[in-house]
């Protein structure tokens, strides 16, 4: 039964536009769990950015020095970091670098190894 004109209508009534704020809510407060999920995705970027600022401090690091060997290994430790950002593989050439610069310490040493105690090798194996 229709009020009439100018008398209050106290009988609570629902409009669509109520129904359709009620279901946005719904849609709202389900919509706040979402941020878990977010997190777990920016979970990632967190090495990520480690590694950058590993392959900034270590490129700076190897810049400054005089010492070859320390430069070739502050490359090849950037490189590295540079692969695992970018999910590319070694190529011949990065395991080129590697095996120069191990067979250039084995032989020469490095500056870098000399406050560095060294244990007698326990058990060496015979040629």
């Amino acid at each position: 039964m229709p009020a009439p004109i100018g008398s209050l209508n106290l009988v609570p009534q629902r409009s669509t536009i109520e129904v359709e704020s009620l279901s946005w809510m719904a849609d709202a407060s389900r919509a706040q769990l979402a941020p878990l999920p977010t997190l777990r995705s920016t979970c990632h970027l967190i090495p990520a950015c480690i590694a950058t600022v590993v392959i900034l401090v270590t490129s700076l690091y190897g810049g400054q020095q005089s010492d070859l060997k320390t430069r070739l290994a502050c490359e090849v430790q950037c490189a590295r970091l540079w692969r695992g950002l970018t999910g590319q593989r070694a190529t011949n050439r990065d395991w080129k670098r590697i095996t120069e610069l191990g067979s250039a310490i084995a032989d020469e040493g490095w500056s870098e190894l000399g406050d560095i105690e060294t244990a007698p090798i326990m058990m060496r194996y015979s040629q």
